[in-house]
């Protein structure tokens, strides 16, 4: 009877789970069908490059394919999609290819980089994804400009105003109306219709402006059916997601509540109080629940009339074990993700600005000098690769502090490995060799590198140019030392106490300087996962960087080779 009633159990549960999982995939699907249909499409222009590659694929014979989603997102945008070669070149379009230009000359080209009604996205070394904005005050406006008689409005283009409730306005050279057709709905005055030039989406009315040859400026509005500001399409996709979300937790209320009942008449009392105990543990309370009526009260455990779910109360003991240890760990990792990002910003927020900076330099309209362009991009590349070393720095002391990285020890001769380390380097400095050459050190040859670059390069970045600098290698007692010695200007008592601290720099990033901090931080850690010691000591005379590290005697080397 036992035997059964665990199976039925076992049944139920696995029912009651496949139904929960059901609900889950469906509430995935139905949000990950939202964001992929609804929200990332909002402004084609704000659409990723990563999106825009993947949803261009090229074909066999040549030809490029452009997603149906990335085509309805351009025409939410109130406009059109041209794929086109570097030569300019037309290769697909999603319009008919009769309102399309056949292809753009390298002048045409180079305009459209400032003209806000095109964007273009690289697509491979081949093409390009250019997106052409055309509203229905452009498409009026073209029409009204073939006809023969424009500007002067004969009954056609009377009739063709009229038909698409539009309205049409001429401007003399003062800004004074001489003829107008239709009522306008909005302010005709010059910077009203300056605000009209603005993202489409985000005017209600589509106006299209053109200035004539014979000094007068027409106007003509419509309308915009493609007015969807950001922020209305956020509210309806977080309206749609709200009521998606509600109903599954009602639903999933409602099942639950159901299959509890039906269950709980069929196993009773210890049924509820282990539904008493996972509703516990999805509270966040990790203790087991008291109830004398179900457990012994000497042992703790199931009464011998409820010893048939044995099984389930080890399976919640071991659960309730692993959600106590999953939360601790949870705590801890949320704490150094909250060190990563604090250290993380405040080290990336200066050289981010000068890059945002100097790109909206080049972003405006003033016509910059091919010399301080190339100056521009020198400093973005710098402050790019000043980002990306620190990132890689913050990733290895990350990674060093939370001991996530394996050293890989070797026995070597330190003075022969120090003397090969500095002849593949190539540094300007005197090498002293005071130490035996069977002393050995266990050491991971890459990491130590590190460990050297960093207390060399700062030896010769923060001293003046041709500072004497000395590596000079010793032995103590049962330890080996190496010195980084330089004669130069010292260091200074507030930076002597922050010396090995993450993220202090004794310099700011906005002095071109391409250090980032860390470099130090980094040679500690690394030499006291080999058991050591650094420390440093530092005058107006010059700085000496000790390093001490355990001696290994000649015979381990020999026993390990064997």
């Amino acid at each position: 009877m036992a035997r059964k009633i665990t199976f039925r159990f076992i049944g139920y549960f696995f029912f009651f789970y496949a139904l929960l999982f059901l609900m889950s995939i469906a509430v995935l699907v139905y949000t990950f069908f939202e964001i992929v249909t609804a929200f990332p499409y909002s402004d084609i222009r704000e659409t990723e490059l990563s999106t825009i590659q993947s949803s261009v694929d090229m074909q066999k014979s040549g030809d490029y394919f452009i997603e149906e989603s990335l085509v309805k997102a351009a025409h939410k945008s109130g406009g059109y999609l041209l794929v086109m070669n570097h030569d300019g070149e037309v290769l697909s379009s999603t319009i008919h290819p009769s309102f399309v230009q056949a292809s753009y000359s390298f002048q045409q080209m180079m305009k459209l980089v400032d003209d806000k009604h095109y964007y273009l996205w690289p697509l491979d070394s081949n093409a390009s994804l250019l997106f052409v904005e055309q509203s229905v005050s452009d498409n009026i406006l073209q029409q009204l400009m073939g006809n023969p008689s424009f500007p002067v409005m004969n009954e056609n283009g009377k009739e063709l105003v009229t038909s698409n409730e539009a309205w049409f306005v001429q401007f003399n050279e003062s800004g004074e109306i001489v003829e107008q057709i239709g009522t306008p709905s909005i302010e005709t005055n010059q910077l009203s219709l300056f605000h009209t030039q603005q993202h489409l989406t985000e005017q209600k009315v589509a106006v299209s402006i053109e200035p004539l040859p014979d000094g007068t400026t027409v106007a003509v509005g419509v309308k915009n059916p493609n007015y969807f500001p950001e922020s209305e399409e956020f509210n309806a996709f977080f309206i749609r997601l709200l009521v998606g979300f509600i109903v599954f937790n009602i639903s999933m209320l409602l099942l639950v509540l159901v299959i509890s009942l039906w269950i709980g008449r069929r196993f009773g009392k210890p049924l509820f109080y282990m539904l008493k105990w996972i509703e516990q543990l999805s509270k966040g309370n990790y203790e087991r629940p008291t109830d004398w009526k179900v457990q012994d009260k000497k042992s703790g455990q199931f009464k011998r009339k409820y010893r048939f779910y044995h099984d389930v109360e080890k399976s919640l003991t071991s659960l309730t074990t692993t959600l106590k240890e999953n939360k601790r760990f949870a705590e801890r990792m949320e704490q150094l993700r909250e060190d990563w990002i604090t250290g993380l910003s405040h080290d990336l927020r200066t050289p981010l600005s000068s890059i945002f900076g100097y790109a909206s330099m080049l972003d405006s309209k003033y016509e910059w000098s091919l010399e301080e362009v190339r100056n521009f991009g020198r400093t973005i590349q710098q402050k790019a690769d000043y980002m990306d070393k620190l990132i890689q720095d913050l990733t290895l002391t990350y990674q060093l502090k939370n001991n996530a990285i394996e050293l890989n020890f070797e026995n070597v001769y330190l003075s022969k490995y120090t003397k090969n380390y500095l002849e593949e380097n190539d540094w300007p400095l005197e090498y002293v060799n005071d130490l035996s050459g069977s002393a050995t050190v266990l050491l991971d040859v890459d990491r130590f590198g590190r460990v050297l670059d960093n207390i060399i390069a700062n030896a010769m970045k923060y001293n003046p140019e041709g500072t004497p600098i000395t590596v000079k290698l010793h032995q103590e007692k049962e330890t080996v030392v190496i010195q980084v010695i330089d004669q130069g200007q010292g260091i200074p008592k507030e930076v002597m106490e922050n010396l090995f601290t993450r993220y202090y720099r004794g310099t700011n990033t906005t002095d071109g300087d391409s250090g980032t901090g860390l470099g130090l931080s980094i040679a500690k850690q690394l030499v006291e996962a080999h058991e050591g010691e650094i420390d440093v000591h530092s005058s107006r005379t010059g700085t000496t960087i000790f390093i001490r590290l355990p001696l290994n005697s000649i015979e381990f080397i020999s026993k390990s080779e064997v």
